[in-house]
């Protein structure tokens, strides 16, 4: 359920690429001319002569970084292309592009050009946009002399692509357990079972990331142990590769004046520095202890401790363990989810999802969709929900494909996941609408969102709030009224069972599990001193993320979890991000007091902090809509 996110990174013209007729000359044709042509409006833009103002200067650099940005339609085709040709090629062009945008940030003279802007007359949005961008050129090196910048520049090279490399080996994982029968996996569904691959002798064979599903779900103890030690074993050569990845980072930082890979991370976030992070986790820590040892004492019976596999966050809840999931799934057919989905926007919003069955995608599986606010366009969505090979991305995640500004063309959004099944009528465990819900969120923040510039629209410069608009809205699949309008039975049209819809509503994370917190902990430690003590950190931040009382215990046998820690390239020291979101998601619901359904609170929501993007910092919006600064105490209330 844990998702990444591509937000900050891709805005295209995906409509100059044929998305259903790839082929790797296209993609190196495509980048060649794009790359060309945004060298050539920086040239011009350098050459302009006189005082810089915002329409000579700023306006058109906006414009040449959204055109630029527009390319990375190839990162999410590295991530979500079935052909590993295209996936190589895409690759490739990545490289070349962040080549582009490293040089952009190292160039003196466009930091020279950006520190002249005169502001006089600007209004707020264009400040903020500008001291975003000055923070972010020092903080890049641009004022450091020529031998720095070109350590800098190598440095950022090593850094793409070593994480091309991380994430590629855990998707070319094909790690495997087989279960001789499929008694081994009660509590996995039979629909579940009878879609899995099967051995010369009938085996059952579990793939990949689906070993996670049988961690939470099966019933028999040890058959949860032997896929767990599987999973955190997956993507073995990804140790000598985050190894180096650490390394790297660090070596960046310091190179940069930063003790630490982590304190120039967060240096921009909310948070603002490792400190601040670990305060924030041992305060949560403390809030949940109680709550953390009622859900120990519950599980372990009259054993003094447990092991990790009987103590998911799933089984917690109640979705895992023979749970919620296989009697759920008839309920949750993916079309009726997702027109569910469609639904709410349309009632809350007043956003209609059209069909574009003339814009094919990258796979015969993508679906396509127009959406218009009365009659404006507003965007574009691709949909991209069933499991492939070759796909590095883990769970689920959101990209921005093209970004919008105002009275520009529409914004293009993909969401991509793996949480439907291939199989028609694709039944969906509560887990796999929950994580819909969650991407859906990103996506109401990304198509809402459309500023006057292309760089103050979609999320706020703090990347640790990237994760609000998400899980706030995981909260609507908790709720009885909506689950009442999505949930039936996909042969009968029966509506579920109120007793299993109160078991999914109560089943919301209430952050009392140690998964979240150990997480958060290790992408932190990882990144916050020596990097030459990953076994150490992975072991310690798992002791320190148990609350006093709670004795769950790794397994015995040899781990790696950390190489398929997909996060660690993409959220790197910052995934306390979804626990720091969480709270203020919860602080946010407090508001709702009529409800979810409550089109009023709603419509402030989006005023308040999704139709303002990136045009001011955080904590303001969040105090705008709140009246003051967010606090943990709904979270506090919460876990009561």
């Amino acid at each position: 359920m844990h998702i990444f996110l591509l937000l900050s990174a891709l805005t295209i013209q995906s409509d100059s690429l044929s998305l259903d007729r790839l082929t790797p000359a296209m993609i190196d044709s495509y980048m060649d001319r794009h790359l060309a042509e945004a060298h050539a409006s920086l040239e011009r833009l350098l050459r302009v002569r006189g005082p810089r103002t915002i329409e000579n200067a700023l306006r058109p650099y906006d414009e040449m970084r959204g055109r630029v940005n527009g390319t990375r339609v190839v990162s999410l085709l590295r991530r979500a292309h079935a052909d590993s040709t295209i996936r190589a090629a895409c690759e490739r062009a990545e490289s070349r592009l962040q080549q582009f945008t490293r040089g952009l940030r190292l160039d003196p003279r466009v930091y020279r050009m950006i520190l002249a802007i005169d502001t006089t007359t600007a209004d707020a949005e264009t400040r903020e946009y500008l001291l975003e961008e000055r923070t972010a050129f020092r903080r890049a090196g641009v004022d450091r002399d020529a031998a720095t910048r070109a350590r800098i520049a190598a440095l950022r090279s090593d850094l793409t692509r070593l994480e091309q490399r991380f994430e590629a080996n855990i998707a070319a994982d094909t790690t495997s357990l087989a279960f001789a029968t499929e008694g081994e996996l009660a509590g996995m569904g039979g629909d579940w079972i009878a879609a899995r691959q099967r051995g010369p002798r009938g085996e059952v064979i579990v793939v990949g990331e689906e070993l996670q599903a049988v961690t939470r779900q099966a019933t028999d103890s040890a058959t949860r142990a032997r896929a767990l030690v599987a999973a955190w074993n997956r993507a073995p050569a990804n140790r000598a590769v985050l190894d180096t990845l650490l390394r790297v980072r660090h070596a960046l930082a310091t190179l940069l004046g930063y003790q630490s890979w982590a304190a120039y991370q967060l240096e921009t976030y909310m948070s603002g520095s490792p400190d601040s992070v670990r305060a924030f986790l041992g305060a949560l820590q403390r809030m949940a202890a109680p709550a953390a040892l009622r859900d120990f004492d519950a599980r372990r019976g009259a054993r003094a401790w447990l092991v990790m596999s009987d103590f998911t966050e799933a089984q917690v809840r109640g979705l895992g363990v023979g749970g919620l999931g296989p009697a759920l799934r008839p309920y949750f057919p993916y079309a009726q989810v997702r027109d569910g989905l469609f639904g709410l926007a349309r009632d809350l919003l007043g956003l209609e999802f059209r069909p574009a069955t003339d814009s094919p995608g990258w796979s015969p599986t993508v679906e396509t969709y127009r959406v218009y606010e009365g009659d404006r366009l507003i965007a574009k969505v691709y949909l991209d929900l069933r499991a492939s090979p070759g796909r590095s991305v883990q769970g689920a995640a959101t990209g921005v494909l093209r970004g919008g500004i105002r009275g520009g063309p529409p914004v293009e959004v993909v969401i991509l996941g793996g949480m439907v099944p291939r199989a028609e009528p694709g039944l969906m465990g509560p887990q796999g609408v929950v994580t819909l819900f969650h991407e859906f969120g990103h996506l109401l923040h990304v198509m809402l969102s459309a500023r006057p510039y292309y760089w103050t629209s979609g999320a706020p410069p703090e990347a640790d709030f990237d994760e609000v608009p998400s899980t706030l809205f995981e909260q609507w699949a908790h709720d009885t009224a909506v689950l009442h309008r999505i949930a039936r039975h996909y042969q009968t049209g029966a509506p579920a069972p109120d007793s299993l819809l109160v078991r999914m509503v109560a089943a919301a994370p209430q952050g009392s599990g140690i998964a979240l917190q150990w997480r958060a902990r290790m992408s932190l430690e990882l990144h916050d001193g020596s990097p030459d003590r990953v076994d150490s950190i992975v072991r310690a931040t798992f002791a320190a993320s148990q609350p006093a009382g709670v004795d769950v215990r790794l397994p015995a046998a040899e781990i790696h979890p950390e190489d398929t820690f997909f996060h660690l390239s993409s959220y790197e020291a910052a995934y306390y991000t979804y626990l720091w979101s969480a709270v203020i998601s919860q602080d946010i619901l407090s508001r709702f007091d009529r409800g979810l359904l409550d089109t009023a609170v709603v419509h402030a929501y989006r005023r308040e902090l999704l139709d303002v993007g990136g045009s001011r910092p955080a904590m303001e919006s969040l105090r705008a809509f709140l009246g003051r600064p967010f606090n943990l105490d709904a979270w506090a209330r919460a876990l009561r």
